[in-house]
């Protein structure tokens, strides 16, 4: 279902590009110009391959030729796209026109998909997430990976003999058909760990398809789900982990809202980010608060070794990769599936071969392949196992450093000031003057992926929520802004630890002058009372609060 909606927005793009050049000659000739400059893009990088696979190295003057190419194509994009969002507006009955044909062609994938409905609803949401980001990023939805073996089979529950819904009863006794899942004894919460791992082990049954076809599979409900909660879907995802499939039974469920107090009377600030400590941990969050203490939360070290760690198993699976990538090239007498994984040639690199095709292609051929392949099959076993088990072991060792983090935060505070901000952004840096890539672009994108920001602000809402505490959001200069005097500084240099205020003279470090400006918005705007304390100070420019995006929990304040 997924390849075929791709099929259908790709002809839907191509239908709708010959429309405007067509009707547009402005249009027309500006896609022209870009149809070129992909042409000469992709002669540059065969060239620049060709120069690479002759010199031996990666670093060769045709670099430069490329990097002018593709520039030369991202204006030229820009440019056609700017004059397809003028056509647009001119021709918004034509544009409708050709909408309505795309939604007829998706309402016939959708009927002649064969699938649940609940699980071609699921598609269908999926499908429309990843083409909207891909339209915001210039980018196109992707054909399913055949080699992936993650999946999700998804029930939706409109209406039951209780009400819209199902009640945990209805599943638990088996009333309700689609869904179903064996009673466990509610007092096995109060067993040890390891007798109560035992005893909330059950079964799930769930419906797969229209057919009316079952699966079942074991199921420990680790966790009782709330007498008073309604239902409303289940989804049963599951993933490799290592050698291993492992699934999870997510519930959507809704219940009457509860009010939660929280008798803190004390206010924080805290700052999201990520620098990498003398001492090797990885610092994300620095909290300052009313009583005049302030924390800082990081990642171990040791956890940062543990993530060195898995960089350099992926290092030398890509390695081995381009190894067996070479042999294959260089051999001709073997057989079709190992030749149809690897569609490697001089001058790519590892991710041109399919390493799990390879893999099941030597397995299927009950291993009586040349000693090279087989070599590089028990080294790519073992190396990938470890890589992504030990990966596995420390994503869940951050989550629960998260978790325990938010939790101390929300119970501490009654008002937390936090920046509304775009996290994908963050890990920018400025380009040189040179127009060479920045020193520091690898590494803060490397830490980015680890420090995972975004996670630790969504277990702090969560957390905020269920102890009733108040989330405050600022929305500008909280790190530019001096915390002495007010002025916003000019100092954007983000590798910079401290900083001195171009107006009063004062020095002091990004992280703590951040965290102290999103303290002073949290007591401006709270709605609770505080209690005041050395650490409140002056508050900055006051703002009214305006009301934040439809969907996202609390206030928005600006600084």
């Amino acid at each position: 279902m997924w390849n075929a909606l791709v099929d259908v927005d790709r002809e839907h793009e191509r239908n709708l590009d010959a429309l405007m050049r067509e009707t547009m000659p402005e249009y027309e000739e500006a896609a022209r110009y870009l149809d070129q400059c992909w042409e000469k893009l992709r002669e540059t990088i065969g060239m620049r391959n060709q120069e690479r696979v002759k010199l031996r190295k990666k670093e060769v003057p045709m670099n430069q030729a490329v990097k002018e190419a593709v520039s030369l194509r991202n204006h030229a994009r820009k440019n056609t796209w700017k004059v397809a969002a003028k056509w647009r507006r001119e021709n918004k009955d034509l544009l409708k026109k050709v909408n309505e044909i795309r939604k007829e062609k998706v309402k016939a994938v959708r009927q002649n998909s064969g699938l649940y409905w609940g699980n071609y609803n699921r598609v269908l949401d999926s499908y429309e997430t990843a083409r909207k980001l891909c339209m915001k990023k210039g980018r196109k939805v992707q054909y399913f990976d055949e080699s992936r073996v993650d999946g999700c089979l998804t029930v939706q529950v409109q209406r039951t003999k209780s009400g819209l819904g199902a009640s945990p009863d209805e599943l638990m006794n088996g009333s309700f058909y689609p869904v179903q899942i064996k009673h466990v004894d509610p007092e096995v919460e109060m067993l040890p760990r390891a007798a109560r791992t035992r005893a909330c082990k059950t079964e799930l049954t769930m419906r797969v398809d229209a057919a009316g076809h079952m699966v079942t599979c074991p199921l420990w409900l680790h966790r009782s789900m709330p007498r008073n909660a309604r239902i409303k879907r289940a989804q049963l995802v599951w993933k490799k982990e290592g050698e291993q499939i492992k699934g999870k039974l997510c519930l959507t469920v809704t219940s009457e809202k509860q009010i939660t107090l929280n008798d803190s009377v004390a206010a924080c600030g805290l700052d999201l980010g990520w620098r990498k400590q003398p001492d090797g941990s990885l610092l994300v969050a620095t909290v300052v608060d009313s009583k005049g203490c302030w924390t800082r939360y990081d990642l171990p070290a040791d956890w940062m070794k543990g993530m060195d760690q898995v960089e350099r198993l992926h290092t030398h699976i890509d390695d081995g990769l381009l190894e067996v990538a070479g042999y294959i090239h260089q051999t001709p007498d073997l057989p079709e599936q190992i030749k149809s994984a690897s569609s490697w040639r001089p001058g790519l690199g590892s991710r041109h071969v399919n390493a799990q095709a390879l893999h099941d292609a030597v397995r299927a051929l009950k291993w009586e392949v040349p000693e090279e392949i087989l070599h590089w099959y028990k080294r790519y076993r073992h190396l990938s196992l470890w890589r992504d088990n030990l990966r596995t072991k420390l994503i869940r060792r951050r989550r629960e450093i998260y978790r325990l983090a938010a939790r101390e935060i929300a119970l501490s505070s009654a008002v937390i000031g936090i920046e509304d901000m775009d996290l994908s952004k963050m890990a920018m840096t400025k380009k040189r003057d040179d127009a060479q890539e920045n020193e520091l672009w690898k590494e803060a994108r490397a830490n980015r992926v680890r420090a995972c920001v975004h996670q630790l602000r969504s277990e702090i809402e969560h957390q905020a929520a269920k102890h009733g505490t108040q989330v405050i959001y600022a929305t500008a200069n909280t790190t530019m802004r001096c915390r002495d005097c007010g002025s916003v500084t000019g100092q954007n240099r983000r590798e910079k630890k401290v900083w001195t205020c171009e107006n009063c003279g004062a020095r002091w470090d990004q992280d703590h002058n951040a965290a102290g400006n999103l303290l002073a918005v949290a007591v401006d705007n709270a709605n609770v009372e505080l209690l005041a304390g050395p650490g409140d100070g002056k508050s900055m420019e006051y703002h009214p609060i305006v009301p934040r995006k439809k969907g996202v929990r609390g206030n928005r304040a600006a600084v």
